[in-house]
């Protein structure tokens, strides 16, 4: 049984074949940081060094929806903040 996001990556002449987590460098270039990955639940294999543009891209798309979502979350704190502010001075 396989996870929901698994990397790719090389072994041997050309075989290609799901990896332990992504790595470092993938992640940087996708924009995430290690925190990220580990809200988002993306398994990170620090001993790896090769950076692939499938893993790239495969990080960015998981986490564009999951970016959105907390820039509203922390637009609606901000809000909430100024509204009871707002209240308390009138």
């Amino acid at each position: 049984m396989g996870r929901a996001l698994e990397p790719i990556v090389l072994c041997g002449r050309n075989r290609w074949r799901a990896g332990r987590g992504f790595s470092l460098a993938e992640l940087q270039q996708a924009g995430l940081t290690l925190g990220d990955a580990k809200r988002l639940g993306v398994p990170v294999d620090r001993r790896r060094r090769s950076c692939w543009p499938e893993n790239v891209e495969a990080l960015k798309q998981l986490a564009k929806p999951k970016k959105r979502r907390r820039k509203a979350a922390k637009k609606k704190e901000k809000a909430q903040k100024r509204r009871q502010r707002a209240a308390g001075q009138g």
